[in-house]
């Protein structure tokens, strides 16, 4: 796990799924994928990649029910954009 102040920034298209993944606990990358299309198409291995990403970055960590990966936040918003500042 890594520690809150040594974490890599976030891209702008990350911070825009880690915002629905902090409002969303739980979500898939088809969910996010269905909740971002408004904004621009994405295929849905593009948003598995980035929260591949996002979880060797130590903001997500996904639980396997089944054959589906569910994300979660591992900190709140609040204590990642404190640190960002």
């Amino acid at each position: 796990m890594h520690s809150i102040a040594r974490r890599k920034s976030l891209s702008p298209l990350e911070q825009v799924l880690m915002d629905y993944v902090w409002t969303h606990p739980a979500c898939t990358a088809e969910t996010c994928r269905e909740a971002l299309s408004s904004r621009r198409a994405f295929k849905e291995s593009t948003i598995r990649t980035i929260l591949k990403n996002l979880e060797k970055k130590g903001y997500v960590a996904h639980e396997v029910r089944g054959r589906t990966f569910f994300y979660r936040a591992v900190d709140t918003k609040r204590s990642v954009t404190k640190i960002g500042r």
